[in-house]
């Protein structure tokens, strides 16, 4: 085998277009990960399908597994001698290290992924390294790091990473109460999506925007948005338990109830995605729940679109919040653990077995730490495997 750095002129249209694959038709980039593993590639072609089976499995909430295949595609990368290469994958390791709750490794390895590149390859690791800090609830760097990054990327013309950069930016305003920054680069990002024919990403956009509009308090575009991305991930075959959640949060708001209740019913006889999917499970469970209580005994939401448009309360009962929601007073260890391949966070409170079980009395004793309507913003900022 082969091994050595690669000349930049390999680079279009060869190997690396496996991980731009990986963000649009997971399945095909799975298969032909694999292929390309049961040919013994070289160190360099090796590294970018273990990279691209990496970030599946972090899609799939299969995090232990992502970071097995990200080492060895490190390790890969390091023998293939390119530079480039090497700083590629640590950044994406530095992001599930963090996504796993391994702040301090996942930003060394972001560390050593940007000491490693330059240029428009620094860019993007900006990008994955300001996502990291946004998980993080570190603002103010994460606005720095993706401020930075789409300079570059919009100068270099690299469409696809700035509009990762923008969604993530976008998700950092919300949380800093800045709706209306938030929907100006969503709606840049899902431009330039479709200009790169990312039908999933401009999928992921619209639910995202969909949450905007709820923060806003506009429930009928929320609606309508979600719709449309729901209609979107099924022509594209990707089923997402997130926008069930969000859908729930959003009836509920509408003083839908019924509604709420049939829409987690309905995402339950479903399968979902796979692996890691049982806070999720768990999740519309309690939706459900909320959905199924007599309007007596029905908490009050903390999170109605007038107080989030005010930017004055997190999405969740706790002082912490889930993607989109504002965290800025989140104390040490509160709830920091996100659980899936996108940064989710999760608060510490019991969960029903079953909706049906949950009685009125009974509810009120149990659900102070998670009384408000979860709101998760769709599967990342085009920060999941795309990144």
């Amino acid at each position: 085998m082969a091994g050595g750095p690669r000349p930049a002129a390999d680079v279009p249209g060869g190997i690396l277009d496996l991980l731009r694959l990986a963000s649009d038709r997971p399945g095909e980039a799975r298969a032909k990960a694999h292929a390309i593993l049961a040919a013994g590639p070289a160190p360099y072609e090796a590294s970018v399908a273990h990279q691209a089976i990496g970030m599946l499995h972090r899609e799939f909430g299969e995090l232990d597994a992502a970071t097995a295949e990200l080492a060895t595609a490190v390790r890969l990368a390091r023998a293939s001698g390119s530079a480039e290469r090497e700083a590629d994958v640590l950044a994406t390791l530095g992001v599930t290290l963090t996504y796993r709750g391994h702040s301090r490794r996942g930003l060394a390895a972001l560390d050593r992924s940007l000491a490693l590149a330059g240029g428009e390859a620094a860019a993007r690791v900006l990008v994955r390294r300001g996502i990291a800090l946004w998980v993080l609830g570190r603002h103010a760097e994460a606005l720095d790091d993706l401020g930075r990054s789409i300079r570059v990327l919009r100068a270099a013309g690299d469409s696809l990473f700035e509009a990762r950069a923008r969604s993530a930016r976008a998700l950092v305003h919300l949380a800093r109460g800045s709706g209306h920054r938030a929907e100006l680069d969503l709606a840049r990002a899902e431009h330039l999506y479709t200009t790169t024919s990312q039908t999933v990403e401009v999928a992921f956009t619209r639910h995202n925007r969909g949450l905007v509009a709820y923060r806003s308090g506009d429930l009928p575009a929320a609606l309508a948005c979600l719709d449309e991305a729901g209609h979107r991930y099924r022509q594209l075959a990707v089923p997402l338990l997130e926008l069930a959640i969000d859908r729930c949060a959003v009836l509920l708001a509408a003083g839908l109830p019924a509604d709420a209740l049939a829409e987690a019913d309905a995402a339950l006889g479903g399968s979902g995605r796979g692996g890691g999917r049982a806070a999720r499970r768990a999740e519309l469970l309690l939706a459900g729940a909320r959905a199924a209580l007599p309007p007596g005994h029905r908490p009050r939401s903390g999170c109605s679109p007038r107080r989030a448009a005010g930017g004055g309360a997190p999405m969740r009962g706790c002082c912490c919040s889930r993607r989109g929601a504002q965290a800025t007073h989140r104390p040490p260890g509160c709830c920091a653990r996100p659980d899936s391949s996108r940064p989710t966070w999760i608060c510490s409170a019991p969960v029903m077995r079953h909706k049906r079980a949950c009685l009125p009395g009974s509810w009120r004793a149990r659900s102070a730490a998670m009384r408000r309507p979860t709101l998760t913003c769709a599967r990342r900022p085009a920060t999941g495997i795309g990144e």
